[in-house]
């Protein structure tokens, strides 16, 4: 009976190393597959939104980008202390492995085994926190860029504005160039017509003067008669 009972300890003893190693495998798996998801939100984060468009800014040009470094400059901090919880995670994930492997029930391999849990739960605690800034970086890009389409909307709508006054303009400029057309050519008729009018009141001017002077020379006849006859009465009334 004490045979048989060491015997299935020591089976249980074996099934349970070989369900751990299975457990400390699945961990390391899910920590890699975290690093990258972590990676690869905070590539998105740098890089330009979905849509191409770059973020609208209310704070000016100078203060976002000092806000950015910054932000990089952190994050960059979060990322080596990160790496550096996961290095030690994993060297301390591969000894565990390794004295479960080679069979050692070590009073040190239940506090590597703990000390294994701590960092994963400070490593899904900083993860838990950056996926809480994305998340709420992303609410903040989202808002920004609801509120740059709303600006494109009514920008929109002041150049549809601008574009159709611009038309009307053209419009009224085209009507008044038709109607100065028009007065320039009636213009130009009512001008011959007062040049005709001007040549033919010179001409009649001319006429006046001719007629002027052959009267003026009649008059002169006349007179002339008049004192020759009167001259010829006066000597015959004086012999």
């Amino acid at each position: 009976e004490r045979g048989g009972g060491m015997v299935a300890m020591e089976v249980e003893d074996s099934s349970c190393v070989w369900s751990m190693d299975e457990d400390l495998s699945n961990l390391e798996n899910k920590m890699l597959d975290l690093r990258f998801e972590h990676d690869y939100s905070m590539q998105q984060l740098r890089s330009p939104n979905p849509q191409g468009m770059p973020v609208a800014s209310f704070d000016g040009e100078a203060s976002q980008s000092d806000r950015r470094r910054g932000e990089e400059r952190r994050t960059s901090l979060d990322l080596d202390e990160d790496e550096h919880s996961a290095r030690r995670l994993m060297g301390a994930i591969a000894s565990i492995r390794l004295e479960v492997k080679q069979g050692k029930y070590l009073p040190a391999l239940l506090e590597n085994i703990l000390d294994v849990f701590l960092h994963v739960e400070n490593i899904l605690h900083s993860y838990h926190s950056r996926l809480l800034y994305l998340k709420t970086h992303q609410r903040k890009i989202d808002r920004e860029l609801a509120v740059q389409k709303e600006q494109s909307f009514r920008f929109r709508q002041l150049v549809e504005e601008d574009k159709s006054a611009l038309l009307s303009r053209v419009e009224a400029a085209e009507a008044s160039k038709a109607a100065t057309e028009t007065m320039t050519q009636e213009l130009a008729g009512l001008a011959q017509e007062l040049h005709a009018k001007l040549r033919e009141s010179s001409t009649r001017e001319e006429s006046w003067r001719a007629t002027s002077r052959r009267f003026a020379e009649m008059v002169r006849i006349l007179e002339a008669a008049t004192m020759t006859q009167q001259e010829m009465l006066r000597m015959c009334h004086f012999p």
